[in-house]
């Protein structure tokens, strides 16, 4: 009787678990994660919690900086192993099978472009409901569109 209690309170626990896992990949939890960050920059991080995503935020935006610019490089051809998150890489070498492709600047920083994911998300709303990388994606590729050569 206990065990089965125990299974189900575990099996309770799970299941609430999962939609916040989905609702942590969203563009909506990006924004507020790095409206967290923005709000810090100020100095007014509060809590333990505003600190976590202050550090989600900045570190989401540079793993997909750097895989963007890998990417950009290696022309959508796989890199070495550890190199930059894979997820990451991967949606954007696939970008490239589709004539999609974005040029970073070299001094682009964090708090820019989590300045810009905001303006961009509240004009495109739609960008709320699809993952966090999908959303990134497509705010890098708007304002910083390749034209003419690659590098």
């Amino acid at each position: 009787m206990i065990i089965r209690f125990l299974c189900c309170l575990l099996a309770t626990v799970l299941a609430c678990a999962a939609p916040c896992r989905v609702e942590e990949s969203s563009g909506a939890t990006l924004v507020r994660k790095c409206d967290t960050y923005l709000y810090g920059t100020g100095g007014r991080l509060a809590s333990e919690q505003a600190a976590k995503e202050a550090a989600d935020c900045t570190g989401f935006i540079d793993a997909v900086v750097a895989a963007a610019r890998l990417a950009h490089e290696q022309r959508g051809l796989l890199p070495p192993p550890g190199k930059v998150d894979e997820k990451a890489y991967r949606a954007f070498a696939m970008s490239f099978r589709w004539g999609v492709d974005s040029c970073l600047p070299s001094g682009l920083a964090t708090h820019e472009v989590a300045r810009q994911l905001r303006l961009m998300v509240s004009l495109n709303r739609e960008l709320l409901w699809t993952d966090a990388l999908t959303t990134l994606r497509f705010v890098l590729a708007e304002l910083y569109p390749c034209t003419g050569a690659s590098p």
